[in-house]
Order: C-alpha cells, then sequence, then structure tokens
C-alpha cells in the first residue's frame, strides 16, 4: 500500500518530507510508527520496502522535538528533512485517487470515474483537503461496520466527519438523521461539497468541536473516526450526546491501543459489543 494515511495537505502551503529508515521494521512496528506521527501532527505518508517518507507543514516543526517524542515509543533514525516546493497539493492526489469497493455492494469514487455502479451503494467523494476516501484501513473498518447495524430510523453523529464519507453512507443506508461534524473549516466545505453530490438531504454538517455542539441533540448512533489521543480525551462527551441502548463505533488506533481504549471506554459504562481490524488498525463497537 503505498498510500498509508490520505492527504489532508493544504493548498499550496509549504511542507516538509521527513525521511525514516525502517528497512529493519516488521509490519507492526511501522504502523505503530505511523500512528504515533498522526498523532503528533503528520497529514500524509508512503513507504517503500525501506523507508518512511511522512509529510508535515513546516511552520513550528522542531527535529529535536519529534525525536524526543518518538524515542518513548521506537527507536527509529530520521535519514533526512527536505523542504518541498510550492505545489498544488490538491491536483496531485486527486490525480492518483482510484475507486474505493467496500463489501463487493458500495463503490466510492471521484466525480470524474466512470463506473458502472448498478445494484452498489454510489458514493461520490471529491477529497479536496480532507480525510476520508475510503482508502486507508480506519475509513474501511467504520464503513464495515456500518453495515452490519440497522440504520433505518436512528440518528448518527458523525464526528471528525472529513470528507463526510460515513455521514453519507449512513444516509445511504436509511438513517433518518445525520449530523456532521469537524472542527477544520477545509473539512467543512469538503463535507457540504460531498453530501450535495451525492443528494444527502437528511446530513446536517457544522464546523465545530463535540465540547461546543448543540447539548440539546442526542444519537442513536455516534461515529468517531480520529486518533487515540483525541478518542481517550473526548470520550465522555460522545456517552453524553448518546441515547440509551445507542451505539458508539470507534477506529483511527492501533490494535495496541485497544486494551487503552477498551479499559477507558468500559470505565465510562459502555459495553463492549465487537471488534475488528484491519492491517493492525482497530475498530470498536460499544453499547451504552
Amino acid at each position: 500500500m503505498l498510500l498509508i494515511l490520505l492527504i489532508l495537505l493544504k493548498l499550496l502551503m509549504n511542507f516538509l518530507q521527513i525521511v525514516f529508515d525502517v528497512d529493519l521494521f516488521s509490519k507492526q512496528q511501522e504502523d505503530l510508527l505511523v500512528a504515533h506521527l498522526l498523532n503528533y501532527g503528520f497529514d500524509s505518508f508512503e513507504h517503500n520496502k525501506k523507508t518512511l517518507y511522512a509529510y508535515i507543514l513546516d511552520s513550528g516543526f522542531n527535529r529535536v522535538s519529534l525525536e524526543c517524542y518518538l524515542a518513548q515509543y521506537l527507536d527509529v533514525s530520521i535519514l533526512k528533512v527536505i523542504q518541498l516546493e510550492d505545489q498544488n497539493w490538491n491536483e496531485i492526489w486527486e490525480s492518483s485517487f482510484e475507486p474505493v469497493f467496500v463489501n463487493n455492494n458500495c463503490v466510492v469514487r471521484a466525480p470524474f470515474h466512470d463506473l458502472d455502479t448498478k445494484d452498489k451503494i454510489d458514493i461520490i467523494i471529491n477529497p479536496k483537503m480532507s480525510f476520508g476516501t475510503g482508502h486507508h484501513e480506519t475509513t474501511i473498518l467504520m464503513m464495515k461496520s456500518l453495515f452490519k447495524i440497522n440504520l433505518h430510523t436512528k440518528s448518527v453523529l458523525d464526528i471528525g466527519s472529513g470528507t463526510g464519507i460515513l455521514s453519507i453512507l449512513a444516509s445511504k443506508l436509511g438513517a433518518q438523521s445525520i449530523c456532521a461534524i469537524d472542527i477544520d473549516f477545509n473539512s467543512y466545505v469538503n463535507s457540504k461539497e460531498n453530501i450535495l453530490l451525492n443528494n444527502c438531504i437528511n446530513i446536517s454538517i457544522y464546523k465545530t468541536s463535540i465540547m461546543d455542539f448543540n447539548h440539546n441533540f442526542f444519537f442513536n448512533v455516534i461515529l468517531a473516526n480520529i486518533n487515540r489521543n483525541v478518542l481517550l480525551s473526548e470520550l465522555h462527551y460522545y456517552i453524553e450526546r448518546l441515547l440509551e441502548n445507542g451505539i458508539l463505533i470507534l477506529s483511527g488506533f492501533l490494535v495496541s491501543d485497544f486494551l487503552l481504549v477498551n479499559k477507558k471506554a468500559t470505565g465510562l459504562g459502555l459495553t463492549f459489543q465487537n471488534r475488528y481490524e484491519e492491517n493492525n488498525w482497530q475498530c470498536v463497537v460499544y453499547i451504552k
């Protein structure tokens, strides 16, 4: 898999390419490195057999700080730090965006893909600067989890909605109403565009955090595909918004983080229902 995490890159902004030596790393070690880099603030990754390339905005980057952070978890060497020239990252990403098939009955595609989508749930995503095109394991796991529950007549909250892909799937699977929230302005704009592309009239999109979101709204199903640190710090807010017997689906963390996340979730009163994994990434389902 050439692209591990999909691009959140801002249009025409300055990025650094950080090159790591992963020649002796196992797949699990490399996934762990990616997870920690994601928590640190990196946006996208690509790799070959011996090297991992990680990308981050150059504003505020500090090599010593990064090395100290990673030393807590892994023995890894930074080979190079490269200043990249300004590029239209959106055009670069969009030109390489391939359709994704989920469960053999759902396709995620860009507007320019000409595909036969008969008898399939057809999701059109114009990725722009937002995470969530169906390529990453955590997005796929979240989508597969949605197929396993009955969403008819249900209200859904999609936290950190990115492109809006999970909200759109929930709508197409019969959810009655969906609220999608994201703190990033680009994600907010991109979600609105994708919701229109898919004719999903029952999705409302808000630029806000879960802490500031309307406290009078409660939901049957809550989705959160973020990263481990954010999930752990915000989990109690999710539970506050979840109706009795409601379903909470979490992803964005590694299998090795499951015990930590599960301890927090069950300690807050949730009941573990199921867990799924793909390429060392984890998705967990809880009931309130």
